[in-house]
């Protein structure tokens, strides 16, 4: 008897692994961090416990930090990721930082088409499949994946994906940097 298993739906998400050109200013961005957050509140969107920041303009991201995002994207739309007739209408950012036991709940973006993560320290970011999260659990379907990131690394996905980061079990704090992409027609 010959048995095929066939997944039905696939889901992009790019790992892309932190280079010395955002190693090198890494530091500065987490100081960055730790600065914004001594003088602002926290937000309170899908954090429980831990720091999110207000959502910011592209712009005033850190200059070299635009150019190594922007570089990530010309390579996924040079790799078709993006359909040609889309571009990229507006960017935001925010980041998190999170203590020990701190923890982001699963959630989506409504308002953007791409999320990207850069992590300023080592991560974890939980992937939920909805459609297997209804799955009958008397079957041997695990609807959880997790991508495991070092500092330096950039994560990439649809923002209609179920994503969250479990409670923090390190010692040092976790710390990343979310952007949400939107796309628009320019045709």
């Amino acid at each position: 008897m010959e048995i095929l298993k066939q997944n039905i739906f696939y889901t992009p998400v790019w790992l892309i692994k932190g280079s010395a050109e955002i190693i090198e200013i890494i530091d500065e961005l987490k100081a960055g961090c730790y600065n914004f957050q001594e003088k602002h509140e926290s937000e309170y969107r899908s954090n429980i416990g831990g720091y999110q920041s207000k959502v910011s303009d592209y712009k005033e991201f850190h200059p070299e930090g635009i150019r190594y995002i922007d570089h990530i994207l010309d390579s996924l739309h040079k790799e078709k990721y993006v359909k040609d007739e889309w571009m990229i209408s507006k960017i935001a950012w925010w980041f998190n930082i999170n203590k020990k036991g701190n923890l982001n709940m699963p959630h989506i973006h409504h308002d953007s088409e791409v999320q990207l993560v850069l992590y300023l320290t080592d991560g974890k970011l939980t992937f939920q499949d909805l459609n297997l999260g209804f799955c009958n659990p008397k079957l041997n379907i695990d609807s959880k994946i997790e991508v495991e990131t070092k500092k330096g690394d950039v994560v990439v996905f649809p923002s209609n994906v179920q994503h969250g980061v479990m409670p923090h079990e390190g010692e040092e704090d976790r710390i990343s940097i979310s952007f949400d992409i939107s796309l628009n027609n320019h045709i």
